[in-house]
């Protein structure tokens, strides 16, 4: 039995690239579907770029989450009612590049 990373899967290929959904509770915020990127070619590589990358995103949805939860505290709404995203930009950085919002 091999070492288990979570969000990590081998492509066709034969790379390695980590693949994680964006959470339900955030996805009014991160405008995109998914984090997904190629760790490396060997599962090395691999095993290498997966603790950067994995706390990258931790990172992001958990900014994400703040985000959610002070909007929802200066709008007095509950979480769910909450869809004010003009508020929030058209869009968000991640990576180092911008990401276009959801729908363009």
């Amino acid at each position: 039995m091999g070492l288990v990373l979570k969000h990590v899967e081998q492509t066709r290929s034969g790379s390695w690239q980590y693949r994680r959904r964006v959470p339900k509770d955030v996805s009014e915020v991160i405008p995109k579907r998914e984090f997904k990127r190629k760790l490396g070619d060997s599962q090395r590589e691999a095993l290498a770029a997966y603790p950067q990358y994995h706390a990258q995103v931790e990172r992001v949805i958990e900014a994400a989450k703040k985000r959610m939860a002070g909007a929802v505290a200066a709008s007095g709404r509950s979480g769910g009612a909450w869809r004010d995203r003009g508020s929030l930009g058209n869009r968000c950085r991640f990576s180092g590049r911008e990401l276009p919002a959801r729908g363009l």
